[in-house]
């Protein structure tokens, strides 16, 4: 889910307690699911929450997302939760950095699924890199990086080498923080 802009937008800098949510969901997302982590995403979501006008949906998505940390399927509950946060972002933040970060999320989550050898999930991850792609590209040297990186990914995607469509993960990541290009500002 997403919340509209520039409908939500607001003219100020993202809160601390969004930006202290944000950095927990990723570290979260990243790494093995523990009680802890989950004791920590929970208490920056409820530090949010409470400092902000959270829209109802994004509330009810949140909480569901965040109780099913402790599931059978932490590693996909970490993504909702990645996916919420970024959503949450959009009020404050250019669209264009949002998708820088959701970009960044994906290029994270293709290394998690391929790791774990998730064909269904990998070709899930490509795709969703070539929309936020479809959006970010530039003329850069960095660009056609990117491209061929994510070229690579969806034809190993297809033939199911969850490895090979991995690999480009890493690069993608950190590529991605050299493309250039105008950002769109909330409100413009």
């Amino acid at each position: 889910m997403s919340l509209a802009v520039p409908t939500d937008a607001r003219q100020a800098p993202p809160p601390a307690r969004l930006s202290a949510l944000d950095e927990t969901a990723r570290a979260v997302q990243d790494g093995e699911v523990t009680d802890a982590d989950v004791r920590v995403v929970r208490g920056a979501w409820t530090a949010y929450r409470d400092s902000d006008a959270v829209p109802e949906l994004s509330a009810r998505q949140m909480t569901r997302d965040l109780d099913a940390l402790g599931s059978s399927d932490p590693k996909g509950a970490a993504l909702r939760v990645m996916q919420n946060t970024t959503a949450l972002r959009l009020r404050y933040e250019p669209v264009r950095t949002v998708d820088l970060e959701r970009f960044s999320m994906w290029a994270r989550q293709l290394g998690i699924d391929a790791a774990a050898g998730d064909a269904g999930a990998v070709a899930g991850d490509v795709t969703s890199l070539e929309l936020a792609w479809e959006r970010l590209r530039d003329d850069s040297t960095a660009s056609a990086a990117v491209t061929a990186d994510l070229h690579a990914a969806r034809d190993a995607a297809d033939r199911e080498d969850t490895a090979a469509a991995g690999r480009p993960a890493p690069r993608l990541g950190a590529a991605i923080a050299k493309v250039q290009g105008p950002g769109i500002l909330p409100g413009e």
